[in-house]
């Protein structure tokens, strides 16, 4: 009974999403619908359709691999929903911690365990920002010349990112955690 309830919540936050995202477009949605049909590429649709689900992939991979450092347990095929379920509750709920929220609660709900759950998620939001600073300073470095602030902003970004190294090391090592 328990998961009836669950379904029928995400069916029905879908369905008022639908019912509202029709409402907005009222007397437009026809336009939207001809400028859909007329200007869309559909292979290009499908190849980025294709490149997205692929890069969801490998985050759900990722996600996984972080999960079973902390001692949870998680197939392929449920890392992926989880990881799809936490982009949807993203785009639904007013903060980007939402889908945060759904991932540990779905990760909670398959494994039984609350603090590798939470921690999966939390090192997993880490390592994304993680790689966002990479890009980050990769690109301050190839054009540092081109503006003035590029010294502040480098010793801003290496800041972040000695704080996401000590973040990922307290996470991902039980021992160290543990003194703390």
């Amino acid at each position: 009974m328990k998961k009836n309830w669950g379904f029928l919540l995400r069916f029905a936050v879908s369905l008022i999403a639908v019912v509202g995202l029709v409402y907005m477009l009222r007397g437009k949605l026809g336009e939207a619908l001809e400028v859909v049909r007329k200007g869309l590429v559909w292979q290009w649709f499908l190849l980025a359709l294709g490149v997205y689900a692929v890069g969801l992939g490998v985050i759900s991979k990722r996600f996984q691999l972080i999960l079973r450092m902390q001692g949870v347990r998680l197939d392929f095929a449920k890392s992926f929903y989880v990881s799809f379920l936490g982009l949807f509750f993203n785009l639904f709920f007013p903060s980007a911690l939402g889908g945060d929220v759904a991932k540990v609660y779905f990760v909670y709900e398959y494994s039984g365990k609350k603090l590798g759950s939470l921690t999966g998620v939390i090192l997993d939001r880490f390592l994304g920002f993680f790689t966002i600073v990479l890009v980050a300073l990769a690109a301050l470095s190839a054009y540092s010349q081109s503006f003035d602030g590029a010294k502040v902003i480098f010793q801003s970004l290496f800041g972040a990112l000695a704080f996401l190294v000590l973040g990922v090391f307290f996470f991902s090592h039980r021992g160290f955690a543990q003194k703390f």
